[in-house]
């Protein structure tokens, strides 16, 4: 029998605050920091069977993450989209 498990996905909606829109293409990676992050080990040949983390949707693959992870963190590139403004 398989366990359960639950596919979440979350969005992330980052304001750059700046004096003119051309400080969002300052924007160019995001940093994931895990401060207590903790999954199912890999199996021998290092594949993530159970637990795992995926970061997608960026310009580069970043490798699933499996495993304890707490203080680590994780790179990935930001896609910027100028979105027009009020005046």
């Amino acid at each position: 029998m398989q366990p359960s498990c639950k596919l979440w996905k979350i969005a992330v909606l980052i304001y750059v605050c700046g004096s003119n829109m051309y400080d969002y293409l300052s924007l160019t990676q995001l940093r994931i920091d895990f401060l207590a992050l903790t999954l199912s080990e890999p199996d021998a040949t290092g594949v993530c069977m159970d637990d795992s983390l995926a970061v997608t949707g960026g310009a580069s693959s970043v490798p699933v993450i499996c495993g304890e992870s707490t203080s680590e963190h994780g790179k990935t590139p930001a896609h910027v989209f100028i979105c027009p403004q009020e005046f």
